[in-house]
């Protein structure tokens, strides 16, 4: 019997071309192959744009090359011509934890324990229903935020 609350964890392939430029103190990267420089650098900064971390890059939301000090490292290196293009192709296998749905919302149980944010039910990494906190270590006369 399937339960359509629970996917089970999996490991996903990946195989991807990637195409770094190499220089002292610096590498960049982007994925896919590269048909010239300025590709490179188009296909870098649609990446960038994608990226939430670089906050400090984005004004009113709007992501601005010019705040990138990523990019405008990456045109120093390109200026002074002192660096490397090399392809690589990349085939790795990683774990993809199986995930439960809890308050209509799915949670991936990634931990040793997992809490829903909405309802605060907590779940062992194979989906079991953990027993509320306020029994945790009620056997070993330990409290439940020793039990971490």
């Amino acid at each position: 019997m399937s339960n359509s609350n629970f996917r089970k964890a999996y490991f996903q392939r990946v195989q991807r071309k990637q195409t770094e430029i190499i220089a002292q103190d610096f590498h960049f990267s982007v994925e896919g192959k590269v048909k010239n420089r300025d590709h490179f650098i188009e296909l870098y900064l649609k990446a960038r744009a994608k990226m939430s971390e670089l906050e400090n890059c984005f004004v009113n939301g709007v992501y601005d090359k010019s705040k990138d000090y990523g990019y405008l490292n990456l045109l120093k290196v390109l200026e002074a011509g002192n660096y490397q293009i090399k392809e690589f192709d990349y085939d790795y296998t990683y774990r993809v934890p199986a995930t439960l749905k809890c308050c209509d919302t799915w949670l991936e149980l990634s931990r040793f324990t997992n809490t829903c944010s909405k309802c605060g039910t907590d779940y062992n990494g194979s989906g079991q229903h953990l027993a509320s906190r306020v029994f945790w270590g009620e056997e070993t006369g330990e409290a439940w935020y020793e039990c971490y």
